[in-house]
C-alpha cells in the first residue's frame, strides 16, 4: 500500500530541482541522531527491562536499516521531504487507526507486560504506533532513495565516498 501510494504521489507532486545538493553534514548528523535513538531503545531492553521488550525488539531490527538509509541518503530524503512526508503520514495514520480499532474491539491484544504501558487513547500501545511509523519509513525512505537518487548523483556520492576513504598501508 505504502509503495503504491508513494509512486502515485511522486507523479503528482511538483518535482524538485536537480541535481540534488550533497550534504555530508546532514547525512552525518541524521545518522548520529538515529544511532542515539536506537541505543536509547535497545540498551534498556538488553539490560533486562521487560517492559521495553517490544520497543527494544522493533527499534533494534527496524532501526539498523533506517540508520543505513540515513547515512547514505539523508540529503536526498531532505531534498524530497514533501514527497517523504506525503507518502509516510497517511499509511502510518491509517494503520495506527485500524490497529486502535482492532485492539479496542478485542480482535487482538498486546502483552502489557512487554510494553511500556503508554497507551494512546487508553487503547493503543505506543509501540504499535512506533512499529507502523518505522515500517513505513523503511518503505518510503528506500523507494525515495532508489527512485530519487539520479544516476549521476549516486555516482557522485559513491565517487566522493571512494575518494575520502583512507588508503590501506
Amino acid at each position: 500500500m505504502t509503495g503504491l501510494w508513494l509512486l502515485w504521489l511522486g507523479r503528482r507532486l511538483r518535482t524538485v530541482s536537480l541535481p540534488i545538493p550533497l550534504r555530508p553534514r546532514l547525512r552525518r548528523n541524521a545518522t548520529i541522531v538515529a544511532i542515539g535513538i536506537w541505543l536509547a531503545c535497545v540498551v534498556p531492553w538488553l539490560a533486562g527491562w521487560e517492559a521495553g521488550t517490544y520497543l527494544g525488539l522493533e527499534v533494534g531490527w527496524l532501526g539498523l536499516p533506517l540508520i543505513l538509509q540515513l547515512a547514505v541518503g539523508a540529503d536526498v530524503l531532505w531534498h524530497r521531504r514533501r514527497l517523504v512526508a506525503a507518502a509516510l503520514l497517511p499509511p502510518w495514520l491509517y494503520l495506527s487507526a485500524a490497529d486502535f480499532l482492532a485492539i479496542g474491539s478485542g480482535t487482538w491484544t498486546i502483552d502489557p507486560a512487554q510494553t511500556t504501558g503508554i497507551l494512546l487513547g487508553g487503547v493503543l500501545p505506543i509501540e504499535e504506533v512506533v512499529f507502523f511509523l518505522l515500517t513505513n519509513m523503511l518503505i518510503v525512505f528506500g523507494m525515495v532513495l532508489l527512485l530519487g537518487m539520479e544516476r549521476s548523483a549516486l555516482n557522485e556520492v559513491i565517487g566522493r565516498l571512494h575518494r575520502n576513504r583512507p588508503e590501506s598501508a
